[in-house]
């Protein structure tokens, strides 16, 4: 989140220090203790440009069709999604168009070293009302929450909320989403925040996901996204690290379902060069690529997806939705220093939910559940729309069936 919210949500914060910073005496209620989301969770970038067990149902199929970590012991991983002929598909092969929004239920950022008070207070919420807000998403029509991650947060006890811990709430997370047939999308926003040092620094993040792929990795509710928004890198440093991380996911960790992956410039940018690189990689790595490749969206300062915007987004990735396996996993109302956009969040939306779907997009995810500036689709109490949020589910639900 960008330097002026956390300043303006610092009045709110300062009056929850008391419990916040006690959360280790918080986990009676829930196994996990401590919450946080992202410094800059709001989307902000500077180019301008479940405590019960595996509740899913025991639905088999055989080894090759399960897309992942396929184990006779084990039936519910057969049942998780895979990438096929770029759509991401069912056990049964039916398209899955995926649609939610980001959710912060952990402390995945610090803030100059320290407590990032916005972030703390936020996903402290969400994980005491996480029940509620579970059931609002289901009810509305949502199948998928992506949670932030983030490596030095969670080294670190800053936030009263131990390693094991968080592991803790991780399984939690994914049990309670797995009741209600969610989906959830692990995101570590290490390569956001480490910006240009990212390529040199990504093997930094492996231990952390080694040990939540260890406890949920074989979840069929669950893929993971290695990195949120790489900047200030090249192609080449992005294939580089991105390719070690592919390795490390599926030699390493031996993890075979969908890994999402982030590109250049925010993730702003494709290229289909260096997909097919990662693709073939993946394919190497698998026998089939089951990758799918992350694009986001913010108005910025423009009023509406209009003049010459719609033929630059097809130019840059319009044009690969049906050769390539894409999903948008961040659409925000408003970015750092420009007001909400609420024709361009209309006339966008709308695009990715009826020409997007139809040509293969696999999924539209909101930015974000609950937060403190304009891009909340609820209001403070987690369950209750604000006109963005009202606005995102008739657009997102309106077109979002594959013809």
């Amino acid at each position: 989140m960008r330097a002026d919210h956390r300043l303006a949500a610092l009045l709110v914060a300062m009056t929850m220090v008391a419990a916040c910073t006690s959360d280790g005496d918080n986990s009676a209620e829930t196994p996990p203790a401590e919450t946080q989301s992202d410094d800059r969770a709001d989307g902000s970038r500077d180019d301008g440009t479940t405590s019960d067990e595996e509740t899913s149902d025991e639905e088999t199929s055989d080894e090759e069709a399960n897309g992942g970590d396929a184990d006779p012991d084990n039936p519910e991983v057969e049942a998780r999604l895979r990438v096929e002929d770029q759509r991401l598909v069912d056990s049964s092969g039916e398209q899955v168009v995926l649609l939610g929004s980001t959710l912060y239920v952990f402390p995945f950022y610090l803030s100059d070293g320290w407590i990032d008070w916005p972030v703390m207070v936020e996903s402290r919420r969400n994980v005491e009302q996480l029940d509620e807000i579970l059931d609002r998403m289901t009810e509305v029509g949502f199948d998928t929450i992506r949670v932030p991650l983030g490596t030095e947060a969670w080294a670190e006890p800053i936030y009263s909320l131990t390693s094991e811990e968080w592991l803790d709430r991780v399984e939690w997370i994914v049990a309670e989403a797995a009741e209600r047939d969610i989906y959830v999308m692990f995101t570590w926003w290490d390569a956001l925040t480490r910006g240009s040092e990212w390529p040199e620094r990504y093997e930094e993040s492996f231990e952390f996901m080694g040990v939540v792929h260890e406890r949920v990795g074989d979840e069929p509710n669950v893929m993971f996204e290695p990195m949120n928004e790489p900047r200030e890198i090249t192609w080449d440093e992005w294939i580089e690290a991105t390719s070690a991380t592919v390795r490390y996911w599926r030699e390493d960790l031996g993890y075979e379902g969908v890994l999402v992956l982030d590109t250049i410039d925010w993730s702003w940018s494709f290229d289909p060069d260096a997909a097919d690189e990662l693709l073939e990689l993946d394919a190497e790595l698998l026998g089939q690529p089951n990758l799918l490749f992350a694009i986001h969206r913010y108005a910025n300062d423009r009023t509406c997806f209009c003049d010459d915007e719609p033929a630059q987004w097809e130019r840059n990735v319009g044009q690969y939705i049906d050769e390539y396996p894409i999903i948008v996993t961040e659409v925000g109302n408003v970015n750092e220093g420009f007001p909400p956009q609420p024709q361009w969040v209309e006339q966008y939306v709308d695009h990715l939910v009826t020409d997007g779907v139809d040509s293969g997009l696999n999924g539209v995810l909101a930015f974000t559940w609950r937060w403190q500036d304009q891009n909340t689709m609820t209001e403070s109490d987690g369950v209750t729309l604000t006109p963005f949020g009202n606005q995102m589910i008739d657009l997102m639900l309106s077109g979002s069936e594959p013809s």
